[in-house]
């Protein structure tokens, strides 16, 4: 069940240094069942406080579940022990991380490769040639899978490898 509850915080339109700040102090479970005088003992932000007490459905979360379990991915919390270690190190961490794959490259050597989306040419064969190059020497190829550099660096890392043993790794951001 606590995976329900951390399917339901992760979506929150809140800040993620809010989401940092209540996991810190309990587990999704207890979060959902704060009222408003304790999110606001927390230091929670109004706005943000009536999008938590609005938002108390598990419904859609259930959705999720059962799509996460049918394409094989997982939900990593800031506080579960295969939560990236590298991770920790940075103050802007993500307080939850959805992956498919191999969680423990998370932990390995990694570069991003970011850049335009309206890529050159020139600028579409240097993402190849660098991701390549990455790829051979096992280190993580991270990007924010927009279109442009991002793509070509991915694309390149599939095709150069089986993609079973590729290793790279998409963020995605919610605003």
């Amino acid at each position: 069940m606590k995976k329900i509850y951390d399917i339901w915080f992760s979506n929150l339109d809140i800040k993620n240094q809010t989401k940092l700040e209540l996991l810190e102090k309990y587990d999704t479970e207890e979060i959902w069942n704060l009222d408003f005088i304790d999110l606001l003992d927390c230091n929670v932000a109004e706005p943000e406080i009536m999008k938590i007490l609005n938002c108390k459905s598990l419904e859609e979360s259930k959705r999720h579940l059962e799509c996460m379990q049918s394409e094989l991915i997982q939900l990593i919390s800031i506080k579960d022990e295969a939560y990236p270690h590298k991770l920790h190190r940075i103050d802007d961490k993500p307080a939850f991380l959805y992956v498919r794959g191999n969680v423990q490259i998370l932990d390995d050597d990694s570069v991003g490769i970011v850049g335009c989306r309206m890529a050159t040419d020139a600028g579409k064969r240097i993402a190849r040639t660098i991701a390549r190059e990455l790829a051979d020497r096992k280190i993580n190829i991270i990007s924010g899978l927009a279109n442009g550099i991002d793509k070509y660096a991915h694309l390149r890392c599939f095709g150069f490898h089986d993609w079973k043993n590729s290793r790279c790794v998409g963020r995605f951001c919610r605003k």
